[in-house]
């Protein structure tokens, strides 16, 4: 989903894409045989077994993908000098937080499988490979993959009297076009380490849920419930995995408040147009706050130099 979002909005780059049927990054020889060969500048990882409830009962290939992979994309970029750009998550915190976490909160794997992967994917890419960025998302959703904005509608369209949604959970919804945007972005950078790069806000799946209604115009009946009424693998009941931006602060309350990307999609998903078109009317947005960003986010990075 975001891989195919990438490669669509990165075009005017020289870009060489990769699925699971080119190469499989738990191979290292592969893997290591490939960067040689090709001596990519940046190498974008956003190849991951994302399915919480999957990795539970799958803890092998969880392990292979979301941190065996990160270490031998690790290693064969630092072998070619090459920058590593690798993909991770909200889950990665424990979830018991008050406050949205941020980029200086430590990390320890969090509750699940699929967290406890990710953030050795995380600890094996900082050992391996000194110019490396991490940018730790949330909720994703958009077109060309599975995700809760189209498992709304889908089931919406059903006529089923009400939808049960989980209401113990606060995470951040996050567009895959705003994510694109932000490594568009961050590749004009020399920024190293991890960033967050959450759309704006927090919600419950059910406010989501509610949300993506709302906005669809579908008069749906959407009931709070509980995790634990679900029978599932993974355990997070009263999970709080919202994160914010702390390096790239006002990036997203500028450019992609959630309830904009979400209707964007909507619109998709409604009428098979194209996301594309939808989003033009934020382009004259996009660019006369870009340059801001940018020096809003050096400024922070000169003034927290010392902490590091």
């Amino acid at each position: 989903m975001l891989g195919t979002e990438l490669a669509s909005k990165l075009s005017s780059h020289d870009l060489l894409l990769t699925g699971r049927s080119d190469l499989d990054i738990s191979n290292e020889n592969a893997v290591l045989n490939f960067c040689k060969q090709n001596k990519p500048d940046t190498v974008i990882n956003s190849a991951a077994f994302t399915s919480v409830d999957a990795c539970e009962t799958e803890k092998d290939l969880a392990w292979m993908v979301n941190a065996w992979g990160c270490r031998n994309l690790a290693l064969a970029c630092s072998t070619v000098r090459s920058r590593l750009i690798s993909i991770s998550t909200d889950y990665v915190f424990e979830g018991d937080s008050s406050r949205p976490y941020h980029e200086f909160d430590v990390a320890n794997g969090g509750k699940t499988v699929y967290g406890q992967t990710k953030f050795a994917g995380e600890q094996f890419i900082r050992q391996l490979c000194p110019n490396h960025l991490i940018v730790r998302i949330a909720w994703l959703y958009g077109s060309n993959g599975k995700n809760f904005v189209d498992t709304m509608l889908s089931l919406a369209e059903k006529n089923l009297s009400e939808i049960k949604v989980v209401n113990d959970q606060i995470g951040n919804p996050t567009s895959t076009s705003a994510v694109t945007y932000l490594i568009k972005d961050l590749l004009r950078t020399d920024y190293k380490g991890v960033v967050h790069g959450t759309c704006e806000g927090s919600a419950t799946w059910y406010d989501f849920a509610k949300t993506i209604f709302e906005l669809s115009g579908l008069q749906q009946k959407a009931v709070p419930c509980k995790e634990g009424d679900f029978e599932l693998a993974s355990t997070l009941d009263g999970v709080k995995s919202f994160i914010e931006e702390g390096r790239m602060a006002d990036y997203q309350d500028h450019y992609y408040p959630s309830e904009m990307s979400v209707d964007a999609q909507i619109q998709t998903f409604l009428m098979k147009g194209d996301v594309d078109a939808f989003l033009t009317k934020f382009d004259t947005d996009w660019k006369r706050y870009n340059r801001d960003i940018i020096r809003k986010v050096e400024d922070y990075e000169k003034e927290h130099a010392d902490e590091d």
